[in-house]
């Protein structure tokens, strides 16, 4: 994942690691509150975990299990977060590209979203990149 320097690749970045980070301690705790997993995603999440646990995978068990799971339980969540980070300008909606940005080849191999899906919500989100609004961060 890669930093622009405008201010909703930026926070998306970082919802996309403190993702990764909160998904990690959940599998590392078995769960364990504050902010347990419901039992089928959990046991979804381990079983992933399970299976890209082998030395073929080079990007390491962890990580592909994450990717796998934030591309089906997070794009609306972080777009979400997107979207009240850039003051509810525009609908969750373009704002959606951007959550899947990092996530779209595991989407795409999961089909929980093919590239025609992508393009369109690409189109969506140059509404954002494009209005002239200036955020604090972008600064």
């Amino acid at each position: 994942m890669f930093t622009n320097s405008n201010s909703i690749d930026l926070a998306r970045d970082i919802l996309h690691e403190t993702i990764h980070a909160e998904l990690h301690r959940i599998k590392l705790s078995n769960n364990a509150g504050p902010n347990p997993l419901p039992t089928a995603q959990f046991n979804w999440y381990v079983k992933i975990w399970e299976y890209y646990d082998n030395p073929l995978n080079t990007e390491g068990p962890a990580t592909t299990a994450e990717h796998y799971y934030m591309s089906n339980y997070f794009i609306n969540p972080i777009a979400q977060g997107l979207k009240e980070f850039d003051n509810n300008l525009y609908l969750v909606s373009n704002y959606i590209y951007f959550a899947w940005e990092g996530l779209e080849n595991y989407g795409k191999e999961a089909e929980y979203i093919s590239q025609s899906e992508l393009d369109e919500l690409a189109i969506l989100s140059n509404v954002v990149l494009n209005d002239g609004y200036t955020s604090p961060c972008d600064n």
